[in-house]
């Protein structure tokens, strides 16, 4: 039996389990909208089943949880950060039993995450898309389903990003290049030891010169080698 009664408008309460992932020697800083933030999406038809999708504290929930586990997150601009990161939601759509006459919710979102380094440069331009369905049986309401299933939606974009950030190469080079003690020497666990060569009494301003040098050479590598993938 389907559900017939409309959702009308929804609000998403979050509900985005803690990834397990090492958590990279990064700091973050999440920059949010303020449409972001507080991101609804209204239906202009008035023959569809909702009015209104509020989700915005639920993307909130979903990146600060994801970025958290990933990075060490600065609180506020009084904290130095490595890089940023700028979500965007670029579409969502969604589908309901008396539209296609199949017994599930769908709700399917895209964004765009921007990420960048401490000087604003761009070291990646990310598309992602998530899916997430619930079948109707064990649900109430229209409420429920249309809450479950962009929760669902939503571990997905979560499950991508903990899977595909530590295979970006902009982000293995940054890390590779902020792991590099005072001695030049990589702490990161390696099969081929990557160093760079200072003198006992090398400057703050060499030892940051020389960092720039390597992440540079890294950020080569890494993208060689993605391409070879």
């Amino acid at each position: 039996m389907l559900l017939s009664a409309c959702a009308s408008n929804v609000v998403v309460n979050g509900d985005i389990p803690k990834p397990l992932m090492q958590q990279l020697p990064l700091t973050a800083k999440l920059n949010f909208s303020e449409e972001f933030l507080n991101y609804t999406y209204v239906e202009q038809d008035k023959k569809r089943v909702i009015k209104s999708l509020d989700f915005g504290q639920a993307q909130v929930e979903l990146f600060r949880v994801v970025f958290g586990s990933a990075f060490r997150l600065s609180e506020g601009n009084t904290t130095a950060s490595d890089i940023e990161i700028t979500p965007k939601v670029l579409s969502i759509q969604y589908s309901a039993p008396r539209e296609t006459a199949l017994n599930i919710y769908e709700v399917f979102v895209k964004y765009r995450i921007t990420i960048s380094d401490a000087n604003q440069q761009k070291l990646a331009d990310w598309v992602i898309k998530g899916y997430g369905k619930t079948p109707t049986a064990f649900l109430k309401g229209a409420d429920a389903a249309f809450n479950a299933a962009t929760n669902v939606a939503l571990r997905d974009v979560g499950a991508q990003i903990s899977i595909g950030l530590p295979l970006q190469a902009s982000i293995k080079a940054l890390t590779l290049a902020k792991s590099f003690n005072r001695d030049g020497v990589s702490t990161l666990p390696t099969t081929s030891p990557t160093s760079f060569a200072l003198p006992s009494t090398a400057s703050e301003a060499e030892v940051k010169a020389a960092r720039v040098k390597a992440l540079k050479a890294a950020l080569k590598g890494a993208i060689r080698a993605e391409g070879q993938e």
